[in-house]
């Protein structure tokens, strides 16, 4: 139905939560039934904890859907009504101010990632003793990732020119060998999403495909090849460790990477076992997100429900379980929330993807949501403090560059320039002068 009805791209929300659905549920289904065990916990998860959490997950993507075909509804039954003037009066990316921004980014990100990852084990102690604990902050640890975002900027409004191609790999693969896994899958697919959003293309083609796929299969054991590396192997001792990787997932079932449903499934249990929902009490830490952990060393953590709700047989928080959007919203209103949740992520990235295509592909509205559905992966594998803490915090420079716009976007301007209290005629356009206007902004 979403296929035929739902008016879907390769840029709209509904594809990446497909995907996870179908990685989190239906391919761990099968792994089960083909004789791959349960997850591993002091207290092991049973069989009948997995069908309640897949008939809770199935029931959350069948809402989820029904919200993007009303979507999909709503926007063709009122595209025929869009004035011009949501394109005319569209802010617009400054290519000044995103050379401004985005070259000091990249050479914070440099120094950040020379200081803070690519020295030697001496040096990385005396750097980190000279910070003094900062180093383990977001603010701080995050800054090894800038170089990659500021090349990613540039690309935006100026697309992959060689030069540019070449910088934004080398990044790649600097930050993919530093920093945790994600930052690989956020901007890889971030990447991605320029050229088909600058190219006009609603799906990758089969270049860029294959990109992903190697993306995919790459995410999984980039743990065991970052330690390899760092450790001095060789070539032939990291490939023989990624095969030692994959021969154990195999034999043992599979790894945290491939039992999310198992870990949703015992939230859930832990959930009725602690006897009350927290009713958005999970959300509450990201009130407090913003101030160092170095000036508060008791604040409370991202995952504090999860340390309220374990115990010695289900210690999910000390062995970094994830909830994912449907457990979340279980933890908070039970069976509602979990169909709930993924509805209103649904509901709300929907909007944001038809109100972004009415925009150019350089209006800040469009790049701001580009790089938000860029992170739609950890919010349906984290939950909705995903949805503020990674654009917050692992996209700063790019939230950066959308405030400097906002807040000197042009009817700021223009209610400042007002005289006497009387702003300027605005002049006449015509039909035909307006499309030709349209037009020619659509060419360039």
């Amino acid at each position: 139905m979403l296929l035929k009805y739902g008016r879907l791209s390769a840029l709209h929300p509904a594809p990446i939560y497909l995907f996870f659905h179908f990685y989190t549920v239906t391919l761990r289904l099968v792994a089960l039934t083909l004789g791959a065990p349960l997850g591993v916990m002091p207290t092991p998860i049973s069989v009948d904890e997995i069908i309640r959490a897949s008939r809770t997950f199935d029931a959350a993507l069948v809402g989820a859907a029904c919200v993007w075909l009303y979507l999909a509804r709503r926007e063709s039954r009122g595209s025929s009504r869009i004035s011009q003037r949501r394109w005319r009066d569209a802010l617009l990316l400054s290519p000044r101010v995103v050379r401004l921004v985005a070259w000091p980014v990249i050479i914070i990100g440099i120094f950040g990632l020379r200081y803070l990852r690519l020295s030697d084990s001496a040096s990385l102690e005396q750097h980190s003793a000279s910070l003094g604990g900062w180093d383990t902050s977001a603010w701080v640890s995050q800054i090894v990732t800038w170089g990659q975002q500021g090349s990613l900027m540039l690309a935006y409004v100026t697309g992959f020119r060689p030069v540019l191609a070449g910088l934004t790999a080398v990044f790649f693969v600097l930050t993919m060998l530093s920093t945790a896994r994600y930052v690989l899958v956020v901007w890889g697919l971030f990447a991605c999403y320029i050229v088909l959003s600058k190219r006009r293309l609603r799906w990758p083609t089969f270049r860029y495909a294959v990109g992903l796929l190697f993306i995919a299969v790459l995410w999984f054991p980039l743990k065991v090849i970052n330690a390899s590396v760092w450790n001095g192997a060789d070539a032939g001792t990291v490939v023989s460790d990624v095969v030692e990787y994959f021969t154990a997932a195999r034999n043992d079932g599979g790894t945290g990477d491939t039992t999310f449903l198992d870990q949703a499934a015992a939230t859930m249990t832990l959930i009725d076992e602690h006897g009350k929902f927290f009713y958005g009490a999970t959300l509450l830490p990201l009130l407090v997100s913003p101030v160092p952990r170095l000036w508060w060393p008791d604040k409370p953590r991202m995952n504090e429900y999860q340390h309220t709700i374990s115990t010695p047989g289900r210690p999910i928080a000390t062995y970094g379980s994830i909830a994912t959007l449907v457990g979340e919203g279980y933890a908070n209103f039970g069976y509602l929330g979990g169909i709930l949740f993924p509805a209103l992520a649904a509901y709300v990235y929907g909007r944001s993807y038809f109100a972004a295509m009415r925009r150019p592909h350089n209006s800040v509205f469009r790049f701001l949501y580009l790089v938000v559905a860029s992170m739609l992966i950890q919010v349906y594998r984290d939950g909705f403090i995903s949805a503020i803490l990674f654009p917050a915090s692992a996209a700063m420079p790019m939230v950066a560059l959308v405030a400097v716009h906002w807040l000197n976007r042009p009817g700021r301007q223009s209610k400042a320039g007002e005289v006497n209290g009387m702003r300027p005629p605005v002049p006449v356009i015509l039909p035909s002068q307006r499309e030709s206007a349209r037009d020619r902004r659509l060419s360039r």
